[in-house]
């Protein structure tokens, strides 16, 4: 990480030992304190959303579509229609407020996050 000294007692980066640079820590007072910085911690198991539909052709499926533009990421979710013994995949942000929604669309039993 680089390092850069605060020439000026009174700005903000010198008493916080914060900077809106990335990359970039302060010296001054703050960071005297400021505690060694931590790795990040390990990245979570990939985890998947998982919903059960009766077929492709339930009218839930559209309501499905519109949530999940509402949750854009690169997290999986899996639709499994029973009917047709199918599943289709897209990528969505397992958020707790989206997996809500769907079980109040579906039921819980039938959206698991794994």
């Amino acid at each position: 990480m680089n390092r850069l000294e605060c020439q000026v007692t009174n700005c903000q980066h010198y008493q916080n030992n914060h900077c809106s640079l990335a990359g970039i820590q302060v010296d001054g007072p703050a960071a005297q304190d400021a505690p060694a910085p931590q790795e990040p911690p390990a990245p979570q198991a990939e985890r998947k959303l998982w919903v059960k539909l009766p077929g492709a052709g339930d009218p839930r499926l559209k309501r499905i579509q519109l949530i999940l533009s509402m949750f854009p990421g690169q997290q999986q979710m899996i639709v499994y229609c029973a009917a047709e013994k199918k599943r289709m995949g897209c990528r969505c942000l397992i958020h707790e407020a989206l997996v809500e929604e769907l079980r109040e669309l579906l039921g819980d039993e039938n959206v698991v996050v794994k």
